[in-house]
């Protein structure tokens, strides 16, 4: 048995810090699942959470893992089983493969993207076999294109901050040496998704960053949905949008329309106000 296989079935019988362990030596990447997985039993050892919240912290990094571990390189864990000609077999429905990218460069304002990839998670976790969540943190702007068309998402969602102001605004990301940020504007995102466009077909992309709107404007020509903001987004806000958003995904399926207006409606009850956030159609704003 591979050490990935080893992982899952550790996984499965639920010894979570063996398996983290073993993954460490597949990535580096496990250091921080590792990290949060010891903060939280700690925590839990000290009485600072309950039964319930330890719980759902092992299932969240769990689904973690186990999402971590299907990006190693390496042997498959299990080897198709041969079909007959006579016999096909059941055909499974293709993945709803979702990329998240992260960037919280330094002399920016802290943001906890690690909790808004854990709410997300925790949404997924219900439907596991029917998506597919790889994250990518702290990224500069080739690893922003290389990530993308390697992983070929059909949503892609960016955390991190955003500035308005046309050319002089845009999404901020890790300079090339990630010492600093570096802001990619409107008219390069255009370039860059109307390159993707030509290589792979993309169905939605998620803004959940501020003064997101122009951004989103410039997608939206090559991409079906695309979600921004108008307005500076606290942290709260984002993650309870990114919970809404992902729970109708979950149990709706891929109508972008519903899951905005699920996202949407738990960041207003969280304190955001209606208009922060917005969705493009067919590069038309919705109102919806």
């Amino acid at each position: 048995m591979d050490k990935k296989a080893q992982i899952q079935e550790l996984i499965s019988l639920g010894k979570t810090e063996e398996a983290l362990e073993l993954l460490e030596e597949l990535t580096s990447d496990a250091v921080l699942l590792q990290s949060r997985f010891n903060g939280a039993k700690r925590q839990y050892s000290m009485g600072m959470i309950d039964f319930s919240e330890w719980s759902r912290t092992q299932a969240q990094i769990n689904y973690a893992a186990l999402e971590m571990v299907n990006t190693v390189k390496g042997p498959a864990t299990q080897s198709p089983r041969p079909s007959s000609p006579l016999s096909p077999g059941p055909v499974r429905p293709e993945l709803l493969k979702i990329l998240m990218l992260t960037a919280n460069p330094a002399g920016t304002t802290k943001l906890n993207l690690d909790k808004e990839y854990a709410r997300i998670s925790e949404k997924l976790q219900t439907e596991r076999e029917k998506f597919n969540l790889t994250v990518r943190r702290a990224v500069n702007r080739t690893e922003f294109k290389e990530f993308t068309e390697n992983v070929q998402p059909m949503i892609l969602h960016f955390s991190g901050h955003g500035e308005q102001g046309g050319k002089m605004g845009g999404i901020l990301v890790q300079n090339e040496d990630k010492n600093d940020y570096e802001i990619v504007s409107p008219e390069k995102l255009e370039s860059l998704f109307e390159y993707f466009n030509g290589e792979f077909s993309m169905q939605a992309v998620v803004l959940n960053a501020c003064f997101s709107q122009e951004q989103a404007a410039a997608i939206a020509r090559h991409v079906p949905y695309v979600v921004g903001t108008t307005d500076a987004v606290i942290d709260e806000h984002a993650i309870s949008f990114s919970t809404g958003f992902y729970f109708k995904l979950v149990h709706s399926g891929p109508n972008y329309e519903q899951a905005f207006k699920s996202g949407r409606m738990e960041a207003v009850m969280a304190g955001a106000n209606k208009a922060d956030f917005i969705l493009f159609k067919d590069s038309q704003i919705v109102k919806i």
